[in-house]
């Protein structure tokens, strides 16, 4: 609430603006900037190691990585998608047209976890969910595999 109001009282301060390479400056009355705003560029589908946040659990929901976690994945420029799966090291191939994504086949090193309890379930419903991708979107920070139902299949944001 502090921040909106932070925000709304200086706008009532912005007198001009600059526009300079992809950035916004609003000026006030003195031409002394009162917020700066930066172009965000998009994030790429490849090249971009993505966290996941949450994924099919394959019981009607989505469920969230396990605390002490974090299963990641990126997909290079040549098909190819790696990553980890909470326990273990995974890659495999991918196809992409367009909007269109589908992955596999995948393998992965074949380490036992026992904890956190429930990491190996984890894995191995997390791996299913991504043979179900047909489709992906991204908004924000936000990569969204989308499933052939037209249902979230696994959702991450990109790793910082």
């Amino acid at each position: 609430m502090e921040q909106e109001q932070a925000v709304s009282a200086a706008l009532g301060e912005v007198a001009s603006y600059r526009l300079e390479g992809g950035r916004l400056t609003l000026l006030g009355t003195d031409s002394e900037p009162v917020m700066v705003y930066s172009r965000l560029e998009p994030l790429s589908l490849t090249g971009t190691e993505w966290q996941l946040t949450s994924y099919d659990n394959g019981k009607q929901g989505l469920a969230s990585p396990l605390r002490g976690t974090q299963p990641t994945l990126t997909l290079d420029e040549n098909g190819v998608v790696q990553g980890d799966s909470g326990c273990n090291r995974f890659r495999g191939g991918y196809t992409l047209n367009r909007d269109w994504l589908a992955f596999g086949p995948i393998a992965g090193t074949r380490k036992a976890c026992g904890k956190p309890d429930g990491v190996m379930e984890q894995e191995r419903t997390f791996l299913q969910a991504l043979g179900t991708v047909a489709k992906y979107k991204i908004e924000g920070g936000e990569l969204m595999l989308i499933n052939g139902d037209g249902k979230p299949a696994a959702k991450f944001r990109a790793a910082e």
